[in-house]
């Protein structure tokens, strides 16, 4: 008789840690932007949807894709990076809930 069994890694979840402060644009939301999506042939300078500094918060005002209303889970950015076509692009949890949390201080040009 045999036997086998199947052996698992556990995969700890990514620990999310938001600052106490209010969320910049400039600071905290242009440098996930760069690190993810502002590169030659998707979000950059001169594209549809242009996402670099100069540009990326007067593209996401122009879109509407910023909803500063009571459902900020359902915002179209917030949507697009955590179940749309943008999920599985270098946005990490922690790039997740620090953009949530712009969009719930009312997604500020700051």
């Amino acid at each position: 008789m045999m036997f086998s069994s199947c052996d698992y890694d556990y995969i700890h979840p990514e620990p999310i840690v938001l600052p106490a402060d209010s969320v910049s644009f400039t600071a905290d939301i242009i440098p996930i932007f760069n690190k993810g999506c502002n590169m030659s042939g998707c979000h950059s300078s001169g594209t549809f949807f242009d996402l670099s500094p100069a540009n990326a918060y007067q593209t996401l005002k122009s879109k509407n894709q910023i909803i500063t209303d009571s459902n900020y889970a359902k915002s179209p950015l917030y949507l697009k990076i955590t179940t749309g076509s943008m999920k599985d692009y270098n946005i990490s949890l922690t790039d997740k809930a620090l953009i949530l949390k712009w969009i719930k201080e009312g997604a500020n040009n700051n």
